[in-house]
């Protein structure tokens, strides 16, 4: 947990001078760091250690045991309503209410920039995310992958880190090939010639428009069609990106790699520094030497590269930028593929921790209880562009970002579509707009919060609220240590269970308890800034 409140920062303090005279007493050797949690269930306190679990590993003694002597060893302090020990062996600091009213005097004076920090202030980050082929529009699919990439970049960003967003894409090769073989017999059927298709070409409406924009030419050069389907897919790609909040620091070709020779002075490093061998006619990555369950062909017997060759080359030019930490966002299919990456990497002499891997899991669309086929090899499947008709930027978004990256996404197209409290974005959004709400309407009644003293608030709905306010900061750290932007989401989702649970219990204002009804109007501007933070860090 990030030290960044006081109360948090002192508990961290005042158990390490605990864990020091633990060491004393009991000889104790290597002490672990006394990682803090906030636990799921508030019977189990505002902050929680399991240290004294993994002393017990180290020793003969019983892990309540260490528990105990840990919690007898901590010095008194005016935070701390009382300190329990739970079996097995868990430390619980329980604070003292009025600890956290400060919290929301920090968030009122802080405003849009509650949450952020400099805590990666000098650290660099590339993050490559999306780099689908222009081969056909993106899916709902690689929706998800930008709403990911996206989301991070602007946690990191306002975490104090330097980030650049990278799209990288093959433009060249048997793939782009088959795609201006695609075009060109869809171009020659619409003209009623004879079309050879592609027995693994592409199919699907949007090629069938290309073809109708260039109908009137007389022109059978398939690098031509390749280029036309490339440029204007593309253009395609960006444009629905934009759309969906995302933008790009820039875009990479695979081809240029080529051309600049920047693939083959990788593979000649590779060679020089015994990273390969040659077996048949090919030539071989000795991957299974740096972590990889095999070997892995850069160069095949008939002297074509394998589309590893220029991932390695493009990673290399990665490192030698000087970047910190670079974070790739893969699809399911790449899941075998990180190993063999990394393992390359590391044969080229590369820190290859510096390299975060993301699997994002697939999305299937329902409609209500009945799910959406989809074929992308026929070309029959709903696109980005046609979810976002359909449902909106902000609702895709949240939707995307509401399940772990490596859970499979089931996406509900007639739920994303309600204005009701079933739908989570909508029962957000509806939080910030009834906060915004009470806000105007005391401004009506002549009553403020300016003044307001928050030692008001005793009911322990209001004491909940606030201490969901006050984890905000550490949800962030959280997020990013983990780089799962889902954290984010669920934590927005339980922020604004209990305030419209507050709010349907209790009245903010009542003109006859002003200065109630000011504490409790604080409390509620304290919310509305944090449900705006939070949906700023997801792009919504």
């Amino acid at each position: 947990m990030r030290d960044g409140l006081i109360f948090v920062k002192e508990t961290s303090e005042l158990l390490r001078e605990a864990l020091e005279k633990l060491r004393e007493s009991c000889g104790v050797k290597e002490l672990p760091s006394p990682y803090l949690e906030i636990p799921q269930e508030s019977r189990h306190g505002d902050l929680s250690t399991n240290v004294a679990l993994h002393i017990a590993k180290q020793t003969n003694l019983a892990p309540l045991k260490i528990a105990e002597d840990i919690a007898g060893f901590i010095a008194p302090s005016p935070i701390f309503s009382r300190i329990e020990v739970a079996s097995p062996g868990f430390i619980n600091f329980f604070f003292k209410e009025e600890i956290f009213y400060p919290i929301i005097e920090q968030i009122i004076k802080e405003g849009s920039s509650y949450g952020c920090s400099s805590s990666g202030k000098g650290k660099k980050v590339l993050l490559e995310f999306v780099s689908a082929n222009p081969t056909g529009p993106l899916t709902v699919a690689h929706g998800r992958h930008a709403a990911v990439g996206d989301s991070l970049a602007r946690l990191l960003t306002a975490t104090g880190y330097t980030v650049v967003k990278e799209y990288y894409y093959n433009d060249s090769g048997r793939q782009m090939e088959l795609l201006g073989r695609s075009l060109l017999a869809h171009y020659k059927e619409l003209r009623g010639e004879r079309a050879d298709f592609p027995e693994d070409g592409y199919r699907g409406e949007y090629l069938k428009e290309l073809a109708r924009k260039i109908s009137e030419l007389d022109c059978e050069d398939i690098s031509f069609f390749s280029s036309f389907a490339e440029e204007s897919i593309f253009t395609g790609i960006k444009r629905d990106l934009s759309e969906f909040g995302v933008d790009f620091s820039g875009w990479v070709k695979e081809g240029n790699l080529h051309k600049n020779g920047i693939v083959d002075r990788i593979i000649e490093k590779l060679k020089e520094r015994g990273g390969t061998y040659e077996k048949e006619g090919a030539l071989w990555l000795k991957s299974s030497s740096f972590g990889d369950e095999k070997d892995r062909v850069i160069r095949r017997r008939s002297g074509e590269l394998t589309y590893l060759a220029p991932d390695i080359a493009y990673h290399c030019q990665k490192y030698q930028r000087g970047f910190d930490l670079l974070i790739d966002i893969f699809g399911p299919d790449h899941h075998g593929y990180s190993p063999r990456l990394r393992a390359a990497l590391a044969a080229l002499g590369y820190d290859r921790e510096k390299l975060k891997i993301i699997i994002v899991q697939l999305v299937s669309l329902y409609r209500g209880k009945e799910k959406i086929p989809m074929s992308t090899r026929k070309g029959d499947f709903i696109t980005l562009r046609h979810l976002l008709d359909e449902v909106g930027k902000d609702v895709a978004r949240f939707f995307f970002l509401m399940r772990k990256t490596d859970s499979h996404l089931g996406f509900d197209i007639e739920l994303a579509k309600k204005e009701s409290l079933e739908n989570p974005v909508y029962y957000i959004q509806y939080a910030h707009a009834r906060s915004a709400s009470i806000m105007r309407f005391a401004q009506q009644m002549n009553l403020f919060d300016k003044d307001a003293k928050l030692s008001f608030l005793k009911e322990k709905e209001e004491i909940a609220i606030m201490k969901k306010l006050a984890q905000f900061p550490d949800t962030i750290a959280d997020s990013i240590k983990n780089l799962e932007p889902q954290i984010l989401a669920v934590y927005l989702q339980d922020l604004v269970k209990a305030f419209h649970s507050y709010y349907n219990h209790f009245r903010v204002i009542n003109p006859h308890r002003p200065q109630l009804s000011g504490a409790r109007l604080k409390l509620v501007r304290a919310v509305r800034i944090v449900i705006a933070n939070g949906l700023n860090l997801l792009g919504i």
